[in-house]
C-alpha cells in the first residue's frame, strides 16, 4: 500500500472516529494522514471541523487556511476560513477573506452574512444591515442572518424593526437562548419607549461607535468565545470566558445577559441571580 493509499484510509477512519464524536482518535488519525501526505486538503478541512466544534479557533484557522491553499478555486474553504478567523477575533483578517470568497461566488448566504456579522462585532452595525439583507434575500430561513440582523438593529435602537427578526429567529430555533435575550430586550426597550413617549419625553439613538480597539476589541473577542462555547452547550467554559469580558467591560448588558443565561445553565445559580441583578441595575 502506498503512502497515498495508507493516508487515505486513515483520512477515512479520522471520519469516523469524528461521526463517533472520538474527536481526539479523530484528529490523530488526521494527523497522521498528512504526515503521509501533506497534500490532503481533506485532512486539514477534517482538522479544521474538529477543532471548531471543539472553540479551537487558532488551530482551526492553521488548519483551513492550509486546505484554502491546496484547494484554491474551494469557495466553500474560503468561508469556512473566514468564519474561524471572525471566531479568533481576527476581523480585519476575517473581511479580506470573506471578501475574497464573495469576489468568487457573490451569492454565498453564508459569506454576506458571515460579512455582516463581522462588521456588527466591529461597531459597524449600520454597515452590516446590506449584508444581512442579501444573505436573507438568498436564504430565507438562515437563522444565523436573522440574528445578525437583528442584532445589529438592536444596536441602532431600532427595536421594532428588530423584534420580527428575533422572532423568525426563534421559530427557526426555539432552544437559542442567544435569541431569547435578544427578544426580551427589544421588547423591554420597545416598552420603555412608549412610556417614554406617553410622558412626552425623546430618546435620541446614540451614534454608531468607532471601529472597536483596544480593550473593547477584547471583550467583543471573549463574547464571541464565550457565546461559540455556549452554543455548544459547554456551559462551565462559557461561563469562564463571558466572566473575563464582564471583567474588562463591567456595564456591557449584552456581556452581562449572557453571562446570567450561561450560568444558569451551568447550574451556577447564585452567580446567575447575581448577573441578572446587575443587568437591571443597568437596563
Amino acid at each position: 500500500m502506498s503512502d497515498s493509499q495508507k493516508a487515505r484510509f486513515l483520512l477515512d477512519e479520522a471520519w469516523n472516529a469524528y461521526g463517533a464524536e472520538e474527536f481526539d482518535l479523530a484528529l490523530r488519525n488526521a494527523a497522521q494522514a498528512l504526515q503521509l501526505d501533506p497534500t490532503l486538503a481533506e485532512g486539514f478541512e477534517l482538522m479544521g471541523v474538529i477543532q471548531g466544534d471543539m472553540a479551537q479557533w487558532t488551530e482551526a484557522v492553521d488548519a483551513w487556511r492550509a486546505a484554502a491553499e491546496l484547494s484554491p478555486d474551494e469557495v466553500d474553504l474560503r468561508v469556512s476560513l473566514a468564519e474561524s478567523l471572525r471566531m479568533a477575533g481576527c476581523f480585519h483578517a476575517s473581511l479580506e477573506v470573506y471578501e475574497h470568497a464573495l469576489s468568487m461566488d457573490g451569492t454565498l448566504s453564508e459569506a454576506l452574512a458571515g460579512k455582516g456579522e463581522t462588521l456588527r462585532l466591529t461597531g459597524r452595525a449600520k454597515a452590516s444591515l446590506q449584508w444581512f439583507d442579501e444573505a436573507l434575500q438568498r436564504t430565507p430561513e438562515s437563522d444565523f442572518a436573522l440574528r445578525g440582523k437583528a442584532s445589529a438593529l438592536n444596536a441602532l435602537w431600532r427595536y421594532s424593526e428588530a423584534l420580527p427578526y428575533w422572532e423568525d429567529a426563534l421559530a427557526l430555533q426555539p432552544d437559542s437562548v442567544f435569541a431569547r435575550i435578544g427578544k426580551e430586550h427589544a421588547e423591554r426597550e420597545i416598552e420603555a419607549t412608549l412610556a417614554r413617549s406617553a410622558r412626552g419625553e425623546t430618546a435620541h439613538p446614540p451614534p454608531e461607535p468607532p471601529p472597536l480597539d483596544g480593550v473593547a476589541l477584547e471583550v467583543t473577542k471573549l463574547h464571541a468565545w464565550g457565546r461559540a462555547l455556549a452554543a455548544d452547550t459547554r456551559w462551565s467554559e462559557a461561563a469562564d470566558i463571558l466572566a473575563q469580558a464582564r471583567t474588562l467591560a463591567p456595564e456591557d448588558i449584552e456581556v452581562l445577559q449572557d453571562l446570567a443565561v450561561v450560568l444558569e445553565e451551568a447550574s451556577h445559580f447564585d452567580e446567575a441571580v447575581e448577573a441578572c441583578r446587575a443587568v437591571l441595575s443597568l437596563d
